[in-house]
């Protein structure tokens, strides 16, 4: 679904570009001198009609300023041709373009079909938003004694942490907490993966809690480093908050990245 919705987002980036060329060469064309480029042995001449009459102008190494105004208004006039039919093109595909969507055309079905799990309709790459939430999957140490605050659904370790997954679920979104992930040289656990239902995408979060403590900063360093070496990057699929001792993590600063992300997610 994201990259649908990517795809859709590219489009419509490039026809912004193509009408904005477009206008300005409409405009340039105004100003621009009629007539056409004529080699003649070598020779450059200007052709070109005034008060219905044809003329011709042998041009100059001085007349380099007109030479390069015919030029361009040549180019123009092909450019905005092949313009026209990008702008065209594009148009037709953003009013025609259907979303591929499993979930919303389960939705449309009497319930007896909307058990999507096992069926292989889902786009390569898509996430099954259901099976995601419902899943197993594999965790950080689960019997940790660090693991004391009490959410009424999971225990985290740090009341901080327990913050963040009761607003994730007072928002309805999905997340695992401290799932295991696979890097190029070790297993982390991240503290979460939310996952975006519409966009069918998994972001991770990440929440450092002692940012005043000089080794421990440079470890959260370290560490986005190298989640930005696996493909995980700090904006596009990786959120963070932080704290210290005088600046704690407030709920308000929790709403504002959690706010995000369904801004994200908003079709």
């Amino acid at each position: 679904m994201d990259n649908q919705l990517t795809a859709r987002a590219q489009i419509q980036e490039e026809l912004d570009r193509y009408q904005a060329l477009y206008e300005q060469f409409i405009t340039e064309l105004k100003d621009l001198p009629s007539g056409a480029l004529i080699d003649r042995n070598g020779k450059l001449n200007w052709y070109y009609r005034e008060d219905n009459k044809q003329y011709m102008k042998r041009l100059k190494d001085s007349d380099r300023n007109i030479i390069c105004a015919l030029r361009k208004r040549r180019y123009i006039k092909k450019g905005i041709g092949v313009l026209k039919r990008k702008i065209s093109n594009c148009k037709h595909w953003l009013k025609n373009d259907e979303i591929y969507d499993p979930v919303g055309m389960s939705e449309e079905l009497p319930v007896q079909y909307r058990d999507l799990h096992g069926l292989g309709v889902f786009l390569g790459g898509d996430i099954n938003p259901y099976a995601w939430e419902n899943a197993h999957y594999e965790k950080g140490k689960m019997y940790d004694e660090n693991l004391r605050h009490d959410t009424g659904e999971i225990y985290t370790r740090s009341k901080s942490e327990a913050m963040i997954a009761m607003k994730l679920k007072d928002k309805g979104l999905p997340f695992r907490y401290e799932p295991a992930l696979n890097l190029k040289r070790r297993k982390v656990f991240p503290d979460f993966a939310v996952l975006l239902k519409k966009r069918r995408r998994v972001v991770y979060w990440e929440h450092f809690g002692m940012m005043d403590d000089p080794e421990y900063a440079i470890q959260a360093l370290e560490k986005l480093a190298e989640y930005a070496e696996n493909g995980i990057y700090l904006g596009v699929n990786l959120v963070i908050t932080f704290e210290t001792r005088d600046d704690p993590l407030t709920p308000a600063k929790i709403d504002r990245v959690i706010n995000n992300l369904l801004k994200i997610d908003s079709i």
